[in-house]
């Protein structure tokens, strides 16, 4: 097996064989999409007609390994001459996540806390009432730009902490604007601001050829119960759509509320996704 940067496959090649896994990897696929560096193509050989795999190796490790299947050598050794001296996470299909770490720990990468996940995909707007209809107390849609950044802060502070930030570590306030910094240069996000202040709020993740990742779906524990996430995700979905894109998201296993609320709008158990993050 042997790796090649992904500026130097035929870039035709590679974005065909992405796109048949693409709800699977979005992350992935952006990154590719931007040709960041640290991403490789990996052939079964030099005479290999398509990849047999696409991988990140910087920090975060991102995956698309359909032929990942067991325990392999050949990918092992190739995997093992790819990675730095320190890894963040794992993310990623759960099973092929599962192999990737298990090589990590044999050289002496320590797990700090893996989080297991539901992948659920959205293929259109089917069953979405209009968003105005769910807002009855003056509230507003808000679609943010970068004069929004501080407005932002406390709801991504909080989304952070509870959502993403592993137990027992700490958030700083650089790392939280830098966050936001980044979304609204890159991604979509949409807020609900009711009494002057920004309540609820999502966001796309990253965006692929054919599909949309959500995630930063959050509500201000004070606001919860308003529908406000339900009017947030329906106006992105139709966005996402309008555009000839379709949704995937992940969500938490332990979180039966987001699991309730993604089916009520259409969403679909499609896969298991799962984070795993090292000291």
């Amino acid at each position: 097996m042997l790796a090649v940067k992904i500026h130097e496959y035929p870039a035709e090649k590679l974005q065909n064989f992405l796109k048949k896994h693409e709800k699977n990897c979005v992350q992935l696929c952006s990154s590719v999409k931007h040709n960041e560096n640290n991403l490789y193509v990996l052939l079964e050989d030099e005479k290999s007609e398509e990849p047999w795999g696409v991988i990140s190796t910087e920090h975060s490790i991102y995956h698309c390994l359909p032929n990942l299947k067991s325990a392999n050598p050949e990918f092992e050794k190739c995997f093992n001459s790819l990675i730095g001296k320190k890894i963040n996470s794992v993310v990623g299909e759960k099973e092929v996540s599962k192999i990737i770490v298990g090589i990590l720990e044999k050289k002496k990468f320590k797990p700090y806390c893996t989080n297991e996940y539901f992948l659920m995909t959205k293929e259109d707007d089917s069953a979405l009432p209009p968003p105005a209809s769910l807002l009855s107390m003056g509230e507003e849609i808000v679609s943010c730009n970068n004069t929004h950044a501080e407005d932002l802060f406390d709801l991504q502070f909080h989304y952070l902490k509870e959502e993403v930030i592993p137990p027992g570590r700490k958030i700083s306030d650089f790392y939280v604007r830098s966050n936001i910094k980044s979304l609204l240069k890159n991604q979509k996000v949409f807020v609900i601001e009711s009494d002057g202040k920004f309540v609820s709020k999502v966001n796309t993740n990253a965006i692929g050829w054919d599909w949309v990742q959500i995630g930063g779906v959050y509500t201000d524990q004070l606001y919860r119960r308003n529908g406000y996430s339900y009017c947030l995700l329906s106006t992105l979905c139709r966005r996402i759509n309008k555009q000839g894109r379709k949704c995937v998201l992940f969500v938490k296993k332990k979180n039966t509320p987001a699991q309730n609320l993604y089916e009520k709008m259409n969403f679909k158990k499609s896969g298991e996704y799962q984070i795993t993050y090292f000291e």
